[in-house]
């Protein structure tokens, strides 16, 4: 699942066993992505919690 927040910064739902994994699924498209921030989460559950972990970035 992909997002676009404002035309230049997006937001990705990433499908990996954990933190590592996610980054190396991203490691050849990396320099095409340029800065990124990756944050674990687990359980479908914790979607419901985006609004508020958006909020307090």
């Amino acid at each position: 699942m992909v997002a676009s927040l404002d035309g230049e910064k997006a937001w990705a739902v990433l499908v990996a066993d954990d933190l590592a994994a996610a980054q190396a699924l991203l490691a050849p498209v990396a320099p095409q992505l340029g800065p990124a921030e990756l944050d674990e989460w687990f359980a479908s559950r914790r979607v419901a919690e985006l609004p508020r972990l958006v909020r307090t970035k």
